[in-house]
């Protein structure tokens, strides 16, 4: 072999190596796009009118004081209201039931122009799925950049590579 031919073959293994990992990492930054999207995915309408309720529910304690109020025995003001232990939850919660209706509707109109998020468990197994494929993806770029290295070949790791990766940590 001379040394031309050495020489090529350094060059054409250095661009197979550099092809490889540029496609890996294309493959990363997409899985990391993806999971952000997902993420970042606005729950389904069905999903956020129940945290809604939920919410609602919440203030479900105070209703008392609001219950009174319209109660055609009970001798209660505004007053007993406002001094009441927690005036300004019973108050909330009176608002904000008058207005679930349209806190129900500004909902809807801001998920119809939204893409539809997944439900809850379905997105969580998603991520799930995506963050371990993306961890996979991190192991090979980093078994090819040590490869690339004990060949002499230096290949600069990124500044977000995952430890796990790098350090070849395993979790149980």
């Amino acid at each position: 072999m001379t040394l031309s031919t050495a020489l090529a073959s350094i060059a054409d293994a250095h661009k197979a190596i550099e092809t490889e990992i540029t496609a890996l990492r294309r493959r990363i930054t997409s899985t990391k796009q993806e999971i952000e999207t997902i993420g970042r995915a606005p729950l389904p309408k069905e999903e956020a009118l129940a945290k809604l309720d939920g919410v609602l529910a919440g203030f479900d304690g105070y209703a008392a004081n609001v219950h009174a109020l319209v109660s055609p025995t009970a001798k209660v003001g505004i007053d007993d209201l406002l001094l009441s232990r927690y005036p300004e939850r019973t108050l909330l919660w009176a608002v904000a039931l008058t207005m679930r209706d349209r806190l129900a509707e500004s909902i809807t109109e801001y998920l119809a122009n939204k893409p539809a998020g997944l439900p809850h468990a379905a997105r969580e197994a998603k991520l799930a799925t995506l963050e371990a494929s993306l961890l996979k993806l991190e192991r090979d770029e980093e078994k090819l950049i040590e490869h690339a290295g004990a060949a002499g070949i230096e290949i600069m790791r990124r500044v977000d590579a995952d430890p796990r990766a790098v350090l070849d940590i395993i979790e149980s």
